[in-house]
């Protein structure tokens, strides 16, 4: 439960960083020379940590989890030959 807290609240500090504008002349080149938006620099860094991969990858594992233990309420079929 902590890391789907983490997991949201690092979600929910890179969009609020995504909508923060950069300063004048501020800007970042990607390995192709041309300038990144802080979005894309945000992203970079979240796809090239591992960590924030683990939490992810928790997070997704986590919901399955809710998921699995709502199907009991779902009806079941079974068939017999």
């Amino acid at each position: 439960m902590k890391t789907i807290g983490f997991s949201l609240a690092l979600l929910l500090t890179a969009t609020l960083a995504a909508q923060t504008p950069l300063p004048q002349g501020g800007t970042a080149t990607g390995s192709q020379g041309k300038a990144l938006s802080l979005t894309d620099c945000i992203r970079l860094a979240v796809e090239n940590n591992p960590n924030s991969r683990a939490l992810l990858h928790a997070g997704r594992a986590a919901m399955a989890r809710v998921g699995i233990s709502r199907s009991s309420y779902y009806p079941a079929v079974s068939l017999s030959g």
